[in-house]
């Protein structure tokens, strides 16, 4: 179960963005919304059973699917790894200069 996911310093995420499923209070008000699409986990922490992912165009959703399917790859793929592979991370935030390259965060 996927309770947040955070990336930073891919393709356009420049800095660190979380998806967190975790429940809002103002969701667990509403006893409609808790019914079909909140799980308590117990009396003070509530999760999210489906979250949308919507914004203007060129606001970084595709990215975040991508982001998703690497770290899917990565998981599906880790047990296949040695300590002394290299991890390809496709793509950097795309407009930092040379100089300006960090480490991806997943």
């Amino acid at each position: 179960m996927l309770i947040g996911f955070s990336v930073g310093n891919y393709r356009s995420f420049k800095d660190v963005v979380t998806l967190s499923m975790v429940a809002a209070e103002e969701a667990n008000d509403n006893d409609e919304l808790d019914k079909n699409n909140v799980f308590k986990v117990n009396q003070q922490f509530s999760l999210l059973k489906s979250a949308a992912i919507y914004g203007a165009n060129a606001s970084g959703k595709s990215n975040l699917i991508l982001a998703f399917n690497f770290m899917r790859r990565f998981v599906m793929n880790s047990a296949k790894l040695q300590i002394t592979d290299k991890i390809d991370v496709e793509d950097n935030f795309c407009l930092w200069n040379r100089e300006m390259l960090t480490r991806q965060h997943f």
